[in-house]
């Protein structure tokens, strides 16, 4: 009924306008009586919206761009054998080399004896060559806004950026090309 200097004070975008500010970004609000509230939101080009397919390892969940991945299998890991140092399996197509991304990537608390005996396998696709990467589950697809990392981490070989899945917690985006 009366206005206050508490009422109507916009609480909810000032969060929104801190969050786009912290991104690089700029929120504009217009009104006008009557007519209505035009908000116009500017986020910089170095975030990109892409399709990725949510993968878990150990405890940690990544983020796979969807364009690198050809198909995903099943297999049990009785099937997955070690040839010249190099882990494989045999597909419809041939001999599949595979990568073990826990072990690759050090996640913590990773151990193959306390995974399922059944692995996931994405396939995915670099410069025409098909490569295995064995996963402990696929979370499945979603929409992502990929977020560039922090210059002190830019270094780090394996990760392209991050991104704040729904739930709130961070999930790195894979960077295959480095990994392969």
């Amino acid at each position: 009924k009366n206005v206050t200097d508490l009422s109507g004070r916009g609480v909810g975008m000032d969060v929104v306008r801190t969050k786009i500010r912290s991104l690089g970004g700029i929120i504009e609000i217009n009104s006008r009586i009557k007519e209505g509230t035009k908000i116009t939101l500017k986020l910089p080009l170095t975030l990109a919206v892409i399709q990725a397919m949510m993968l878990r390892i150990g405890e940690e969940v990544y983020a796979l761009p969807l364009n690198y991945i050809s198909e995903t299998l099943e297999y049990d890991l009785h099937k997955i054998k070690t040839i010249k140092n190099r882990l494989v399996i045999m597909t419809r197509e041939g001999v599949l080399p595979l990568v073990d991304l826990g072990k690759l990537l050090n996640v913590p608390n990773y151990n193959k004896s306390s995974i399922k005996r059944e692995k996931s396998i994405v396939v995915v696709e670099i410069n025409n060559e098909h490569i295995g990467i064995l996963v402990d589950a696929l979370l499945g697809q979603e929409e992502i806004v990929i977020k560039p990392l922090d210059p002190i981490l830019s270094d780090v070989p394996g990760f392209s950026g991050i991104t704040i899945k729904g739930d709130g917690l961070p999930a790195l985006v894979l960077d295959i090309a480095s990994i392969v």
